[in-house]
């Protein structure tokens, strides 16, 4: 979701759509097109809609409202979707804002649920809220940082208020730091709040997490969410792990290697008695040697002069 270059909303104000960039930008059509997309606004007659429209990167947001006289582009909302009728490709983006503020105007968002591992005994569950054109963008996020989403995501109904988010251990396994966190309004209207919550198993033999999620607040029913997953075995993820080290540290673990394969050739010389002998622990120094040689090599950034000789 682009919302770093957004005009300023109102307080009240929210983003209601994902972000829709159609290519080539500026494409330009003889007759009007139809372009629709969704939107997570619950009940329809309770909102006002505005479209956000940007032609270039480096252009302005263009407001356009349901009445507008525009007249290259008009914009209609109907059973949650968005309808543009257009003579040209742009951005488009989808704002929404309560028609009486004394209704309580929900949106329809996504609730998903990643963990992460941290040790074999420590585990972060993290609750995140978001639209659900971001599910794809947000999932990718936490698995570049080694999260793992738990389960299909779950729609919850969210008012502009603060929530409350409560995570409880289904097992005494499983001890939760803090169980109780708070969101506020401001984060659920406009952004895609996370909160993150720190379990620690007592006994690694315990490899089901089993817990429920439970948002709420004032004026809002929302259901609990029951979380069961299978870990990984401790046992792999040290293995795992250490093959993960090996892989970053190559470098140590070749050298070691051929240090005690130069450290055997040397002892082979001046023990043996047999000149076969000796030429072979010649020849197991040289190799020893001179693999200690090519890492030093490898992992030496090379000078002016021979990044020069090398390039011709």
């Amino acid at each position: 979701m682009e919302e770093i270059d957004f005009p300023v909303l109102h307080p009240l104000e929210s983003v209601v759509s994902p972000v829709v960039k159609c290519r080539p930008g500026g494409t330009v059509f003889h007759k009007p097109c139809t372009l629709s997309f969704p939107h997570n606004a619950v009940n329809e007659k309770f909102w006002k809609f505005t479209l956000l429209v940007k032609n270039r990167i480096e252009d302005k947001w263009r407001q356009i409202s349901l009445k507008s006289d525009e007249k290259d582009i008009t914009f209609t909302v109907c059973k949650g979707r968005c309808y543009v009728t257009l003579n040209h490709f742009c951005q488009y983006v989808a704002v929404g804002h309560p028609a009486d503020v004394n209704y309580m105007a929900k949106r329809k968002m996504k609730l998903l649920v990643f963990r992460k591992r941290i040790t074999n005994f420590k585990y972060e569950l993290q609750i995140r809220l978001c639209n659900p054109g971001d599910i794809r963008k947000i999932t990718e996020e936490h698995e570049q940082h080694e999260g793992k989403l738990l389960q299909t995501p779950v729609d919850i109904l969210c008012l502009n208020k603060n929530m409350i988010i409560t995570v409880e251990s289904n097992s005494d396994e499983w001890r939760i730091m803090e169980q109780e966190k708070k969101i506020n309004a401001e984060y659920i209207w406009h952004a895609t709040p996370q909160k993150s919550f720190q379990l620690t198993r007592r006994n690694l033999s315990e490899n089901l997490l089993n817990v429920t999620v439970s948002p709420s607040q004032a004026g809002n029913e929302i259901d609990p969410v029951n979380v069961n997953c299978e870990l990984e075995n401790p046992i792999l993820c040290q293995m795992r792990s250490f093959w993960k080290l090996l892989q970053e540290h190559w470098w140590i673990v070749t050298v070691f290697l051929f240090g005690l394969l130069a450290i055997a050739a040397v002892l082979i010389i001046c023990f043996a008695k047999e000149p076969l002998i000796i030429g072979l622990g010649l020849s197991v120094l040289t190799a020893g040697v001179s693999g200690i040689w090519y890492v030093h090599r490898k992992m030496t950034p090379p000078s002016a002069g021979r990044q020069q000789i090398e390039a011709v």
